[in-house]
């Protein structure tokens, strides 16, 4: 929620200032895991939330560099997919769906995050190469997890 507020006064900030501060909240973020993680503070809520925030974040990214750079809709694309998951779990109606938390996908994840950060300072050469890189990371991601669901769909 605080990358959102940041975001918000972007056209105030240098892109070092605004990557500082959107470090801070992804470290946050971590932070608040490994603790939850090590005090056994966590529960199927704290989970979902997470998810939830993290993509909440991708997406609000992706806008940020759809109205600062040329790269054009393609950035919405991995904001997009979260939502998009769950509305077709909800469609199929797959009640009893438990989407599980893949090790990959967190490694996935991290790495995305440090994409986006990157691609913040980076030159405008490098950056379009990061931001394609982070699309096709996250884009393949949920392709399993789309594929997981209509596997559990059809078995269902």
């Amino acid at each position: 929620m605080i990358c959102s507020i940041v975001l918000g006064f972007y056209p105030m900030m240098n892109e070092l200032s605004l990557f500082v501060l959107l470090s801070l909240c992804v470290l946050m973020d971590v932070i608040d895991g490994f603790v939850a993680r090590g005090l056994a503070q966590t529960s199927e809520f704290g989970r979902v939330f997470d998810m939830e925030v993290d993509a909440y974040f991708v997406m609000i990214m992706g806008m940020y560099f759809y109205f600062t750079t040329s790269l054009g809709l393609w950035l919405l694309l991995p904001g997009i997919l979260r939502y998009g998951y769950r509305v077709m779990i909800w469609q199929l109606a797959l009640d009893a769906f438990k989407e599980s938390k893949k090790a990959y996908a967190a490694w996935l994840a991290g790495i995305n995050f440090v994409l986006l950060l990157a691609a913040i300072i980076a030159p405008v050469n490098v950056q379009s190469v990061i931001l394609w890189l982070s699309i096709l990371i996250v884009s393949i991601s949920f392709s399993i997890s789309f594929y997981e669901v209509l596997r559990y769909a059809k078995a269902y």
